[in-house]
C-alpha cells in the first residue's frame, strides 16, 4: 500500500476507550474492516462500516468506521459517492480525534481530489493536481507523517513543480525514518522513484511486496501509484514486478461422468490427471482468485486446488444452492456432494445470480456463467491485475443449439480478447451420443432479458391542466429517444410518467438508459412550467425471463420472478441516475468495447419489502 491512505491503524491500537454496546465487539468489528480493505473486499467494508458508523455514538470510533466506509468507496473508484458520504459523516478538523485519524481523514479529502484530477480533461489536470498536492502538504504541515508527504510530492510532479516534488520527496523519506512496516517501505519506494534513486526504489519495492502478502487491496493501491510515478519520469515499470497481485480467473469445464454414463469425457480415472493439470496451471499463471460455479468435476477440482494454496473461491451459483446440488452434483456420487459443501462451506463469498426457480431451463446456467466471468473481470479491474479463464475442457466447440455449457463459456471469454488456459480432458468417439457431463436440461424456456423501470418524480403532482404539456414536452422526447434504438427494444410499455422497456443485450439496455437521462435533463422543466417535477429515475436488472403474450392486450410479454425484481429497484433511485444490480453491472464488464461502468453504493432495500440488494450507479466512461 502506498501513502496515499492507510485502512485505519494497527489492530493492535484501539479507536477509543467507550463505544455504545460490547465495545470489544465494536472493536473487533472495525479490525475486521481493516483487514476486509487490506484484502479489497470493497463492497463488505461499505456496507459494513456504514451500518457501524450509524449505530455507534462515541468518538473516535465513530468517525473511523466512516473513514473506513468512505475510503472503500474511493478504493473501489465511487469517486461521486465517496465524497458526498465524506461530506455528510467526516470532519476533517475535529480537534478530539486522534492525530493519526485526523491525518487519515484528510488525507482521505486530499485523495478523492486526486481522482478528480486523474479523471480530468488534459487541459484541466494540472490545475486539480496542484489542488489535491496543497491539501496533501496541508495535512503533512499540521500533522506530519510521512504518507501525507510523500503523496504531495507526488500530486506537485503532475502539477508540474518537480523541484517542490523532490524537496517533499527527501521530507518523506526524514518522516518514515526506520519504521519497518508496509506503510514506510512503500513510502521509500515512492519517494526513491520521486528522487530517481531506482535502486533504493527496487529494494523497497521488494520489502513492500514481502510485507502486503495476502493484502490484494493494499498491493494494488501501492501499484498503481507507483506505475503512475514511473510513466511520468519515464522509469522502467517492471521494477514494480514485486507488487503484481495474483491472476483473477473465471473457471468453467466439464462435469465428472456419472456412474453407468456410456460415452466418456471426463472419467473419474482421469481426475488425478486432471487435479495435476490444474495446479500447474494456478503456478504458471500465478492464478489465486477465482470465481465460478460448484458442479462436480472440474468446479470443484478447481475449487479445492485454490483453497489449497490458500487462494480466494468466490462461488457464483446460477440459482439456490438446493436445486443447484440436484442438478449439477448428486450424480457424481456422495463424495462429490461432500466435497461440494466443503468449498461452499470455504468460500470468500457465496451468491445466488438469478432470481426464480431452475425448472430445467438452460439459461439459468448460461447467465450464472456470465456474471461470474463480468465478476471475475471487475474484481481483477479493482485489484490492479490480470483477468483470465481456466478451462477444464475437451476442446470441442459447442453445438449449433447449444446454449450453455463449457465451450460456449470459453467462446464468450474469448471474445472480450482475455486468455483462457486449457486443462485438457480426454475424448471418446462415442462421446457425442451419450451422457456429456453437462447438466440435463431442456433448452429455451427462458431467455436472458435486461429490464429498465422508471417514472419521474413530482408527476403525481401534475393537475389536467399540465398533463398535456407533459405528454407533448416530456414524453414524446423520451419516446423519440426510446425509438433510436430501434429493434433493441423487445419490449415497451407506458403508463402515467411509468416506463418498462426490455432488451435481449444489457449493454444496449444500459446506453438507453444513460440516453433518456440526457434527454431529460436536457428539457428546461421551469421553462414549460413542470417545475414541480424533480427529474428521471431509472432502475435495471438482468436475468432469465419468460418470453411470451400477454393474454389481456394480446401484445408481447416478458414475465417472470427477475422483472419483478427489476420493478423494485426503481422507486429507490435519486432522480437522475441510473441504479443497476449486481448482475447488471457484472454484465457491462463484459463489454469489452463500451464506455461504461458500474460505481458501487451499497446495500439498499428494495420498495415493498422485497429485499436489501447491492446496487450501483451506472455511469459513462470507463473506471
Amino acid at each position: 500500500m502506498t501513502a496515499v491512505e492507510r485502512p485505519g491503524r494497527d489492530e493492535s491500537e484501539t479507536a477509543g476507550n467507550e463505544v455504545d454496546g460490547d465495545v470489544d465487539a465494536d472493536l473487533a468489528a472495525l479490525a475486521a474492516l481493516r483487514r476486509l480493505v487490506r484484502t479489497g473486499e470493497y463492497l463488505q467494508v461499505y456496507d459494513s462500516a456504514r451500518v457501524l458508523h450509524e449505530r455507534l455514538r462515541s468518538e473516535p470510533a465513530r468517525t473511523e468506521a466512516a473513514y473506513l466506509a468512505a475510503l472503500a468507496l474511493a478504493r473501489s473508484g465511487a469517486t461521486d459517492v465517496a465524497e458526498a458520504f465524506a461530506d455528510t459523516a467526516l470532519d476533517p478538523v475535529r480537534d478530539d480525534l486522534p492525530p493519526a485519524l485526523a491525518q487519515d481523514v484528510a488525507a482521505l479529502r486530499a485523495r478523492i481530489a486526486k481522482d478528480r484530477a486523474l479523471a480530468a480533461p488534459e487541459a484541466d489536470a494540472r490545475r486539480r493536481f496542484a489542488e489535491a498536492a496543497r491539501r496533501y502538504e496541508a495535512t503533512f504541515d499540521r500533522y506530519g507523517g510521512s504518507y501525507p508527504a510523500v503523496n504531495a510530492a507526488t500530486t506537485w510532479l503532475l502539477a508540474g513543480d518537480a523541484e517542490r516534488s523532490r524537496r517533499l520527496a527527501s521530507a518523506a523519506l526524514d518522516a518514515v525514518g526506520s519504521e519497518d512496516d508496509e506503510w514506510a517501505h512503500a513510502t521509500r519506494a515512492e519517494a526513491a522513484l520521486l528522487l530517481d534513486d531506482i535502486a533504493a526504489a527496487a529494494r523497497a519495492v521488494e520489502a513492500a511486496a514481502e510485507a502486503s502478502r495476502g493484502r490484494w487491496g493494499e498491493r494494488a493501491t501501492t501499484r498503481r501509484q507507483l506505475t503512475l510515478v514511473c510513466q511520468v519520469k519515464d522509469i522502467d515499470p517492471a521494477v514494480l514486478d514485486p507488487l503484481a497481485n495474483p491472476v483473477v480467473a473465471h473457471y468453467t469445464g466439464h462435469r465428472i461422468d456419472p456412474e453407468g454414463a456410456t460415452a466418456v469425457r471426463f472419467a473419474p480415472d482421469d481426475e488425478p490427471r486432471v487435479a495435476a493439470a490444474v495446479r500447474a496451471a494456478l503456478d504458471e499463471r500465478r492464478i489465486g482468485i477465482v470465481f465460478g460455479a460448484l458442479a462436480s468435476g472440474a468446479d470443484i477440482i478447481v475449487a479445492e486446488q485454490v483453497l489449497a494454496r490458500g487462494g480466494e473461491v468466490h462461488v457464483v451459483l446460477p440459482f439456490e444452492a438446493e436445486s443447484f446440488l440436484d442438478a449439477s452434483v448428486t450424480d457424481g456420487g456422495p463424495d462429490w456432494v461432500a466435497r461440494f459443501h466443503a468449498c461452499l462451506g470455504a468460500a470468500t463469498s457465496v451468491r445466488v445470480a438469478s432470481d426464480g426457480a431452475f425448472l430445467g431451463d438452460a439459461s439459468m446456467f448460461d447467465f450464472g456463467a456470465q456474471v461470474a466471468m463480468g465478476e471475475a473481470v471487475n474484481h481483477a479491474a479493482a485489484l490492479a491485475t490480470g483477468a483470465e479463464q481456466l478451462a477444464i475442457w475437451d476442446g470441442q466447440p459447442p453445438g449449433e443449439d447449444a446454449v450453455t455449457g463449457t465451450a460456449v463459456d470459453v467462446a464468450r471469454w474469448r471474445a472480450l480478447g482475455l486468455p483462457t488456459t486449457v486443462v485438457p480432458v480426454r475424448v471418446d468417439a462415442g462421446a457425442s451420443g451419450g451422457p456429456s457431463g453437462e447438466p440435463s436440461i431442456d433448452a429455451g424456456q427462458r431467455n436472458i432479458r435486461a429490464m429498465l423501470f422508471g417514472d419521474i418524480a413530482g408527476f403525481s403532482k401534475l393537475g389536467d391542466a399540465e398533463l398535456p404539456t407533459f405528454m407533448e414536452k416530456v414524453m414524446r422526447p423520451i419516446g423519440d429517444c426510446i425509438a433510436s434504438f430501434g429493434d433493441d427494444v423487445l419490449l415497451r410499455a407506458t403508463w402515467g410518467d411509468g416506463i418498462y422497456l426490455v432488451f435481449a443485450d444489457t449493454l444496449r439496455a444500459a446506453q438507453c438508459a444513460l440516453a433518456l437521462q440526457a434527454t431529460m435533463r436536457a428539457i428546461d422543466l421551469d421553462e414549460i412550467g413542470l417545475g414541480v417535477l424533480k427529474g428521471l429515475r431509472i432502475g435495471a436488472h438482468v436475468g432469465p425471463a419468460f418470453d411470451g403474450v400477454d393474454p389481456v392486450t394480446g401484445g408481447r410479454s416478458v414475465y417472470g420472478a427477475n422483472v419483478t425484481r427489476a420493478a423494485r429497484i426503481e422507486p429507490r433511485t435519486p432522480e437522475g441516475q441510473v441504479y443497476v444490480t449486481q448482475p447488471f453491472a457484472a454484465l457491462v464488464a463484459l463489454g469489452a468495447d463500451v464506455d461504461l461502468s458500474c460505481d458501487y453504493v451499497g446495500r439498499l432495500p428494495t420498495a415493498k419489502d422485497y429485499g436489501v440488494l447491492p446496487m450501483y450507479v451506472l455511469k459513462p466512461g470507463g473506471r
